[in-house]
């Protein structure tokens, strides 16, 4: 009879319960229209072509592909919270383009927490519905064609923490607002065509760990306020127009493990602080205008993999501290201005890189005999 009874009791679940969690039907409406908007956009498409055969009217949007849902509670009903649209086209490159205007619908599902929409070749400028989704914790619109400029209402979704925006066509310069976005902690805008200084208040993310602004056009020097990020992690600002000297503040970020400058108009010496950055694994300062020596601190860096200085004016030797570096297997100083020897203790596979550089290449120092 106890058996029975249980028996009876998933039947029940599942005929009065279950039917009641699905998602409310304004947001599977909301998401049919999204597909009917994209099948409307080119008369070629269909449902196979951007693997949403799933969605359907006659079964809740929690069972189709890409959709997530909140967990059953005591509500009738389970919101979305997630789509997973990343790269719909099941069809080979090249791939038709999307105007942004096909994404309207889904501002209507305020409960959405994760959006991903990259990879669909999305044109045109970004919408202010986005306004709508103030609960987003995660976005990535990045490989798209975003043309306009980062609208102001995107740092006013206190809730987010990931925001990745690379490799689309967004001009304009970075806005203050960016400091208002307490709890992000990745933030990706590289490969754009910003433009301007990077903003003082982007020392004002106490929470970011990764900063990537790389190959864009911003101007002037690096804002000291970034020595405010205590878990700054990784810092991406190569293939720029930033001027100005290196400053010592290095010194307060010594988790950083990724820290790329290179390709911009930096000058002055670089300062020996970067060799308080005991967890740094890559530092790459190439084609820049660096003058002075080698600082010997960065004997000091031991967890180094690669370092880049090549392409600069440095003077001097290679300290004899890199001997230390038991971890480095990238090391290239070409195109600078050093003189002396190679110390003969530094690993030849952390010399591989050397070429092209004006310090004598012997037998004996560490470099295998053909090597030069």
């Amino acid at each position: 009879m106890a058996n029975l009874g249980l028996l009876l009791g998933s039947i029940f679940l599942s005929i009065f319960i279950l039917p009641c969690l699905s998602c409310p039907e304004y947001q599977k409406q909301a998401l049919l229209q999204f597909k009917s908007s994209i099948l409307a956009s080119n008369s070629s498409f269909n449902s196979s072509t951007f693997g949403l055969e799933s969605w359907n009217s006659s079964s809740s949007c929690c069972q189709w592909d890409q959709v997530t849902c909140s967990s059953p509670s005591n509500s009738t009903s389970r919101v979305v919270t997630g789509l997973y649209l990343s790269a719909l086209y099941t069809m080979l490159p090249p791939r038709p383009q999307l105007p942004s205007t096909v994404l309207a619908p889904l501002f209507q599902i305020r409960s959405l927490m994760l959006l991903d929409i990259s990879s669909n070749n999305i044109y045109g400028e970004i919408s202010s519905g986005f306004a709508n989704l103030s609960k987003l914790v995660h976005l990535d619109m990045m490989l798209n064609n975003f043309n306009d400029f980062i609208p102001p209402h995107f740092f006013h979704l206190r809730h987010l923490q990931y925001l990745d925006l690379t490799n689309n066509s967004l001009h304009g310069s970075l806005s203050p607002d960016v400091g208002s976005l307490q709890n992000l902690k990745v933030l990706k805008l590289d490969e754009n065509f910003l433009s301007g200084k990077i903003p003082i208040d982007i020392g004002n993310l106490p929470n970011i760990s990764t900063l990537t602004l790389n190959d864009n056009q911003l101007t002037g020097g690096i804002p000291s306020s970034i020595q405010k990020l205590s878990k700054l992690e990784t810092l991406h600002l190569e293939n720029n127009l930033l001027t100005g000297e290196i400053s010592s503040w290095f010194r307060h970020l010594d988790i950083y493990t990724l820290f790329d400058l290179s390709k911009n108009h930096l000058s002055g010496e670089i300062p020996a602080s970067i060799g308080a950055l005991k967890a740094l694994k890559l530092l790459n300062v190439s084609y820049n205008k660096l003058s002075g020596k080698i600082p010997v601190s960065f004997g000091d860096l031991e967890n180094v993999e690669s370092l880049d200085l090549s392409h600069n004016q440095l003077s001097g030797s290679i300290p004899q501290t890199l001997v230390k570096l038991q971890q480095l297997s990238n090391l290239d100083v070409s195109n600078n201005q050093l003189t002396g020897r190679i110390p003969v203790e530094v690993p030849y596979i952390a010399l591989s890189q050397i070429e092209g550089s004006h310090l004598p290449i012997m037998q004996g120092s560490g470099i295998p005999p053909n090597s030069s």
